[in-house]
């Protein structure tokens, strides 16, 4: 029996073992194998036999398509630990009921279990020598003689000349540029394997790179650490090398008179073990059968659905974001759940899984009757009154279809209609999901389709929901007559600074940073300076007790909805010299107030509110 036939049998058992779907369920994973070793996908099974596809090659494809899975476990652990952090609870757990009984795990144990997702998804061939794997890419007769175009004053296309303008500011860019296709189906295959091999490089690289010291010492850092030829090949940048030359092979490949003698000259590099380590089939057959064992790969779907979440919270966490947790559990129910809230003035931001709504019409053949059920809801809550901001429903193929998505979108947003509705799907979404939609329904809808850690629907997804959220947050500002003032960047931390003349003799800048709806808060003064390194990571940086003088209070990380601003006047004067000034910035971003005149007998001058979204001024006067 051949190595192909046995493996096409473990293939049979591994479909098994992986759950796999036949129907549109797991369409989009099947389409990615397919993709990676240049198969047509509506011919998987047979063109794997006919092209001859290695056991290795396709395991190494399907370890590749799971690795958006690895990546989303990686971003539920970040959001788990800021839980953590944000509770100041070390002890933390986290719990997700399954339909087969709930999992839970600390901290430590989950970050543990995503080390070893990780781990395996990343077992494949690796590069060990750099330099000798560029050899077979040099296409031209003298291996030292390169084209009129690598000559001084050769302008690149814009894509490849800003990867090298990055590399050069000693920034290490996050992937390498696109490189068109040669054309010739056999020598693509064997390029897509070197830029494979190249990319996985450049990833081991950027796990040691740190861009608040720059590329070049965070090579020099783990070039001592590591001391190996893979590393060393680096101090020559090689990187740089490749980027040039692979783009030669791509733009220049009909001055190569055979093209199948460049095959010949690549596979006799990835062949050679002193260049790039292989791995075994059974090893790697080993390491997929481990991740298809374990529960998170079962729940793919409810993880995906979870993952979704931490998007949602990154798009609010500078605002600060309060996670629920209940007796130190973070717990993922997957039916209606309180899972965090946003603390602002004017009222609350509560982020609910699996929220039940009372509808009054439904899309007729699309299973709900009475109620709508989206994954995620975002409720603005103020005292006893509460209205809906935005519905979020994932999608990962159950039901992909353009007539079912526009049934959940029209029956969502009809039934709850000062709601937009974002929906994010795993694969893709079809453009006449629009003309889909009733006609009141479409201004309210943001669709996103192939949404997963990788790709730039992900950040769209953040920003835009982000957007939307302040939006809704400043027409409350504005509808209430508040003075605001918005940010133009996403603060990373803000400065508030308090200067004075001789009269009043002492002032006090203070800050109370809001923690809770209870009336929890923190306050920061002359007595309770903070830390810029722990809870609440601001700081009043000195007391100053004689004017004229000035205050500062560094706010190195935002963790709650607000920061009230006032100043008190210790000594209680009443005649101001010249004028008393509060500056709020962040970067070149700044926002001045200014007191002249006399001092209100009350000896508290509330100056405004500031968050991540902006400045609300205040102005007034109080105990």
């Amino acid at each position: 029996m051949s190595l192909l036939t046995v493996f096409t049998f473990k293939l049979q058992k591994l479909s098994d073992l992986a759950n796999f779907e036949d129907s549109a369920y797991d369409k989009e994973l099947k389409n990615s194998i397919a993709q990676k070793l240049n198969l047509d996908d509506r011919r998987f099974e047979e063109e794997l036999g006919e092209k001859g596809i290695s056991a290795d090659r396709l395991l190494t494809a399907v370890l590749d398509a799971l690795k958006p899975f690895s990546q989303m476990m990686g971003e539920l652990l970040k959001t788990y630990e800021a839980a953590g952090a944000v509770s100041n609870n070390k002890n933390i757990q986290i719990r997700f009921n399954l339909d087969d009984g709930p999992e839970q795990y600390d901290l430590n144990a989950f970050r543990k279990k995503v080390e070893i997702i990780g781990d395996g998804v990343e077992t494949r061939r690796k590069l060990i020598d750099p330099w000798k794997f560029l050899e077979p890419l040099y296409i031209y007769e003298n291996k030292g003689t390169f084209p009129a175009h690598r000559m001084k004053g050769y302008n690149y296309p814009k894509e490849i000349e800003q990867w090298l303008r990055d590399y050069e500011n000693d920034i290490l860019p996050e992937h390498f540029p696109d490189f068109l296709l040669i054309g010739n189906g056999s020598l693509d295959e064997k390029l897509g394997e070197i830029l494979a091999l190249a990319e996985e490089a450049l990833q081991r690289y950027r796990r040691e790179y740190d861009e608040t010291i720059g590329w070049k010492q965070s090579f020099q850092n783990a070039k001592e650490k590591y001391d190996n030829t893979f590393w060393h090949a680096e101090s020559d940048h090689w990187l740089v090398e490749f980027v040039k030359v692979f783009y030669d092979v791509t733009t220049y490949s009909k001055e190569v008179i055979s093209p199948y003698g460049m095959i010949g000259r690549i596979e006799k590099v990835l062949n050679d073990p002193k260049t790039v380590s292989r791995v075994t089939e059974k090893t790697l057959y080993r390491v997929l059968t481990d991740i298809l064992d374990m529960p998170f790969w079962k729940h793919r779907y409810e993880m995906y659905s979870a993952w979704v979440f931490t998007c949602i919270a990154e798009s609010v966490s500078d605002l600060g974001i309060c996670y629920n947790i209940v007796n130190g559990v973070l717990e993922f129910k997957f039916k209606e759940t309180l899972l965090a809230t946003v603390f602002l003035p004017d009222g609350d931001y509560e982020i609910w899984a699996e929220k039940r709504y009372k509808a009054d019409h439904v899309t007729p053949g699309s299973g709900r009757k009475e109620h709508i059920q989206p994954d995620y809801s975002i409720i603005r809550r103020n005292k006893d009154s509460e209205s809906f901001c935005a519905l979020i429903e994932c999608k990962q193929y159950k039901k992909s279809s353009t007539r079912n998505f526009a049934a959940a979108v029209n029956d969502y947003a009809g039934n709850v209609p000062d709601a937009k509705v974002f929906l994010v799907n795993y694969g893709p979404i079809s453009k006449n999901l629009y003309v889909n939609l009733n006609k009141d329904v479409r201004s309210r809808y943001s669709g996103y389709s192939r949404m997963r850690p990788e790709t730039n629907e992900r950040n769209q997804f953040i920003g835009d929901l982000r957007d939307y959220l302040e939006g809704q947050w400043a027409d409350i500002q504005f509808e209430n007559n508040r003075e605001l003032t918005v940010w133009e960047k996403r603060p990373e931390e803000i400065k508030v600074e308090l200067s004075w003349n001789c009269s009043p003799k002492d002032l006090d800048l203070w800050t109370h940073i809001r923690i809770s709806s209870e009336g929890k808060d923190y306050s920061l003064n002359c007595r309770h300076m903070g830390s810029v390194t722990e809870f609440p990571y601001a700081c009043l940086e000195k007391d100053m007790r004689n004017g004229p003088a000035n205050e500062t209070i560094l706010i190195k990380k935002l963790i709650s909805g607000s920061y009230d601003i006032s100043v008190r006047n210790y000594s209680r004067e009443e005649d101001i010299d010249g004028e008393i000034r509060v500056k709020i910035s962040s970067g070149d971003q700044f926002f001045e107030i200014t007191k002249t005149g006399r001092w209100e007998k009350n000896h508290i001058w509330h100056v405004g509110t500031v968050n991540a979204f902006g400045f609300i001024k205040k102005n007034g006067w109080g105990y």
